[in-house]
Formats: structure tokens, C-alpha cells, sequence
């Protein structure tokens, strides 16, 4: 007869390593599932004590306790990782993974046995068992951090995603959304084309205060923002080490233009000057509501949109209006500089209105 406890260990580690698209609802259910059966066990473990009876059992059970955590299990953890030290791991991550190894709910589990089948001695082993759980918990867990920094694997806490989800694209290798809040003080301010993203990553939507940006590569970040970012499940450690920056990187004023205008200058006015083409709607739309209708969302200083021959930038706001604009012009020289530029930042550097007015 088979193992029904090692089938369904075995099947877990096939499933919990598929990246497929219904991994990321079976996951969910199973950690669930894992706390009830944790929070199951610790409460029947709390009924079976009898605190009266510990009393005897605490030095005892502090002596045992203290060889298995610092003696015998990880010596036992450290002969079945051996095998790792010739793969990827240093002899200081397999100490580190030997005093940290498992520990908890299997005592429990195997201290229960005796105490159900009534055999003999059943209550000393189930009361060595618990101290030996309790002291567990309690010292080894709160070593955990000094034993990091003394073997040199500490790595300071990064930002992780606040949510992380399947796109639902392609049934294998999908592409994920992941949500970030800018909590950093070193964010704040920063335009997002100094962020290096992964070449295979897109930010796809910003939130702040509640509402929907469309971000472009000079939007400046505030704190509480939310970015959201799709790309592939590798990118994550990239993702996370870039909202983690804690230096500040220096900041180059906003490059407002040859010329500023009001948010109330017609577009008409613009178009005579600079010699370009307006579609009968644009004609009716001043300078502000011109470039919020091709932006979009809610525009911020540094938002630009391309025409033929100039691009126009958000220089100030009043409130979520467009108060100043600035414009300058491009030449073909300048242009190609600032694709190339905006090309190794991933950002692109034209709207779609851009992208059309190019080809009027």
C-alpha cells in the first residue's frame, strides 16, 4: 500500500511549480486551507495540555529542546542539502537553511499518536513535545535575524507588490500585473524615465488619490502612488530592488520650452504660427483642453504631447487644469535624440496624437 500523506506531498510539488494559469486560483485555496489545518492543530494541542502537569516537564524539556534545535536538527537538515553545496548554495546558505529548518506542526502531529492510542508513557512524550515546540517557536524563532547577519545572508527588507495577478493572456509562462505603492521617500519626485525597468516589463496605469493616470516618461511619482506594471514572473526581484532605492538620484530641472503659453490659447493660434495642421475639432479646443483631451486622465508637469515640428509640455496646474504649457521645437536632429533616449529607458516618446500628426 502507498503513502496517501507522500501522493499528495508529491502532486503539491508538481502543481505549486506549474506556471499556468490556474495555479494562481488553486494557490489562494491551499494556503487557506494550510492555516485552518495549522490553527486545527494547535488548538487540538491546547486541549490535550494539561498545564498543572507542564510544571515537571519544563527542564527537562528545555534540555531536549535545546540539543534538537541547536544539535540534532540541524545536523540532520545539513546531511540532506549536502548534495546543494556543489550546485548553488554556499556553506554558509546551508548552515543558515539546517538552523532554520522545519519545525511545529509534524511534532505535534506524531505527539498526538500516543496520547489517541493510549499507550503507555503517552502523556511524557506528549509534554516533552510541547516544550520542545514552544521553545522552538519562541528561541529559535527569535534568532533567526542575529543568525542572518552572523552567517552574511541578510538582505535589508524590499518593496514587494501590494497584489500580484495573472494577466490571462496565455495559458502557460503568462505575463503578471504588478501593483506597486510608491512608500519611499527617494521616489518621491522622480520622473519615470529614470526608473530602469525591465526590457520585457510596461507600465500600464498610475493611481493617485483615487483616480486613473496614464502615465508617460515625465511623470513625476508622489508618494502613495500606485504604479501598475505588467511583465513576466522573473521580473519581480528586478521590480522590487527599483521601488526599494533608498538613494535619491538627482533631479534636472523640467526643460519648460522656447516659449510658455496660457492653457487658454486657442490651438488655432499655435497652428498659424508654427505651421501645422488641426483637425475641425482641435480647432475649437484652447491650448489646456487640447492636451488633456490626447492625454488623458488627470495630465501632470512634465506630460508632453508631439506635434509635426514642436511638442508641447505641461509646465503648472491649477488644481487638475493645465495653467502654463510650454513649447519648443524639434528638429530632426533633436527628435532622433530624443527617441534614442527614450528608447533605452523603455519609455516611448510619442502619443498616439504624436504618433498621427507625424504622418499628416
Amino acid at each position: 500500500d502507498g503513502s496517501g500523506f507522500l501522493a499528495i506531498f508529491i502532486i503539491g510539488m508538481f502543481v505549486g511549480n506549474q506556471n499556468t494559469r490556474k495555479v494562481s486560483y488553486i494557490l489562494p485555496v491551499g494556503e487557506g486551507i494550510t492555516w485552518l489545518a495549522q490553527i486545527s492543530l494547535f488548538l487540538m494541542l491546547g486541549l490535550l495540555v494539561s498545564p498543572h502537569n507542564m510544571v515537571h516537564y519544563v527542564v527537562p524539556g528545555t534540555i531536549v529542546a535545546v540539543v534538537m534545535t541547536f544539535l540534532a536538527r540541524p545536523a540532520a537538515v545539513l546531511l540532506c542539502l549536502l548534495p546543494m553545496y556543489f550546485r548553488r548554495y554556499s556553506i554558509k546558505d546551508l548552515l543558515f537553511m539546517s538552523f532554520v529548518g522545519l519545525r511545529g506542526s509534524v511534532p505535534i502531529v506524531l505527539a498526538m499518536y500516543p496520547v489517541m492510542d493510549d499507550i503507555s508513557n503517552a502523556q511524557l512524550y506528549f509534554n516533552m513535545a510541547f516544550v520542545v515546540v514552544i521553545f522552538s517557536l519562541l528561541v529559535q524563532g527569535a534568532c533567526i535575524l542575529p543568525v542572518a547577519k552572523f552567517f552574511n545572508v541578510y538582505a535589508p527588507a524590499s518593496v514587494a507588490p501590494i497584489s500580484k495577478a495573472n494577466v490571462g493572456i496565455m495559458l502557460n509562462d503568462d505575463f503578471d500585473l504588478f501593483n506597486y505603492k510608491i512608500k519611499r521617500d527617494s521616489m518621491e519626485g522622480r520622473r519615470l524615465r529614470t526608473l530602469q525597468f525591465p526590457k520585457e516589463t510596461a507600465v500600464v496605469a498610475m493611481f493617485r488619490d483615487g483616480h486613473l493616470m496614464k502615465p508617460q516618461g515625465g511623470t513625476q511619482l508622489k508618494k502613495d502612488d500606485i504604479l501598475s506594471v505588467i511583465g513576466v514572473e522573473s521580473d519581480e526581484i528586478a521590480l522590487n530592488a527599483i521601488f526599494s532605492q533608498d538613494k535619491p538620484v538627482k533631479q534636472y530641472p523640467l526643460y519648460a520650452g522656447d516659449k510658455i503659453y496660457d492653457g487658454h490659447t486657442p490651438m488655432t493660434l499655435l497652428a498659424e504660427t508654427y505651421n501645422f495642421e488641426l483637425t475641425s475639432f482641435e480647432k475649437t479646443l484652447t491650448v489646456a483642453e487640447c492636451m488633456s483631451y490626447h492625454l488623458g486622465g488627470f495630465p501632470q508637469p512634465g506630460d508632453f504631447m508631439n506635434l509635426i515640428n514642436a511638442r508641447l509640455v505641461v509646465v503648472s496646474l491649477e488644481g487638475d487644469y493645465i495653467a502654463k504649457v510650454g513649447l519648443y521645437l524639434l528638429s530632426e536632429i533633436r527628435l532622433k535624440e530624443h527617441r534614442r533616449k527614450n528608447a533605452r529607458s523603455g519609455v516611448s516618446t510619442l502619443s498616439k496624437y504624436g504618433q498621427k500628426s507625424l504622418h499628416r
